[in-house]
């Protein structure tokens, strides 16, 4: 036995031939769902011509379950869970239909709909019966501005697109629709004379939006550096001096006193045989030869080192460093003298443990 039967509409709503029963009156909500996926697919026509009506939207209320008629008046709807739900049609220049239906199976559903416009008369005013839709997926627009040149007030479009103007003589009217990010819409209506309704559907385009070119400039980020808390010290605004490696390649130093000899608070003593010394300049206590200042602490990768191995530290192999005078060096590293950190281009360790 077949289960693909013409469900259609009655005088009192919705009569079972294949489908299902009419949900009760005043029923609401879904009925739990069932696992069973059906298709409903049928033909949407006008009642008394019988002519297929084309454009027609067919939607169950609650879902995204929703389909349009093509030329034909045919539609199908497919993955539908059985249920009750509350089904909706909507087509331009005929009334809508609302009403509860139970789907039980796969089955064909025929909706004839009844014109709104009734027949022209010489005494009566024309109307203009219209929609609104996106041009490129046919979805109604909500809350469109519809203007008539020679009338106000504005009409603005209902949730299924449409609105109507009334009581317009016949002739040439100028037709105005605007909607936020959609392009403004102008159109001549001719409305004829002797009443009756002028059908239109109004389909607006996206309007592009200029905007200033951009420019999003970008710094790599040395993972290593990440790792050793490097950027979130510099980012945190801590007091002290961080050299970067593309500041060691602008400088092009031929040791690394060239580089601390203009860090504010460091004094850079140089020695025999192209050697050099670095002191703070605050002194907190004399050195053993009784110089004046004291010597910084001195970390290579993490690794606390003696503070003369600056000297024999090519800049080449450095990626960074960090000078911070007195007690404002990050916890970790504080020294009453200060501190010097150090990070070769490959964290080297093992250069030391002072």
């Amino acid at each position: 036995m077949s289960h693909h039967r013409i469900l259609r509409l009655a005088p009192g709503g919705f009569t079972l031939l294949a489908l299902g029963a009419l949900a009760p009156p005043g029923a609401s909500g879904q009925t739990p769902p069932d696992t069973s996926r059906v298709t409903v697919t049928g033909l949407v026509y006008e009642q008394g011509r019988g002519i297929p009506i084309s454009g027609a939207w067919i939607r169950f209320a609650g879902t995204d379950f929703q389909a349009r008629t093509g030329d034909d008046g045919r539609y199908a709807i497919e993955g539908l869970q059985r249920g009750a739900y509350q089904l909706e049609v909507d087509a331009l220049g005929y009334r809508a239909i609302r009403e509860g239906i139970r789907i039980l199976r796969s089955g064909e559903l025929t909706l004839p709909m009844e014109p709104v416009a009734a027949p022209m008369s010489p005494g009566q005013p024309s109307r203009i019966l219209g929609r609104v839709v996106e041009r490129e997926t046919g979805n109604p627009v909500e809350g469109a501005e519809i203007t008539m040149a020679d009338r106000l007030p504005s009409q603005i479009s209902d949730r299924r697109g449409r609105f109507e103007i009334g009581t317009l003589p016949p002739g040439t009217h100028s037709l105005s629709v605007r909607f936020l990010g959609r392009a403004p819409l102008r159109a001549e209506m001719e409305v004829p004379p002797g009443g009756g309704a002028l059908e239109v559907e109004i389909r607006l385009a996206v309007e592009p939006v200029e905007m200033e070119p951009m420019v999003v400039t970008a710094t790599p980020r040395n993972t290593y550096l990440e790792e050793m808390g490097f950027y979130q010290r510099r980012d945190a605004g801590l007091s002290g001096t961080q050299i970067s490696r593309q500041m060691l390649t602008e400088r092009d130093p031929r040791s690394l006193g060239d580089v601390l000899a203009v860090v504010p608070g460091l004094r850079v003593l140089p020695s025999a045989l192209g050697n050099f010394q670095v002191r703070m300049r605050r002194a907190v206590r004399l050195t053993a030869d009784g110089g004046e200042g004291c010597f910084p602490a001195l970390f290579i990768d993490d690794v606390r080192s003696q503070i003369g191995w600056l000297q024999d530290l090519d800049p080449a192999r450095v990626e960074a460093m960090e000078i911070y005078t007195g007690a404002n060096a990050p916890l970790r590293y504080n020294d009453a003298c200060g501190v010097i950190l150090v990070w070769t281009r490959r964290g080297e360790r093992g250069l030391g443990d002072g």
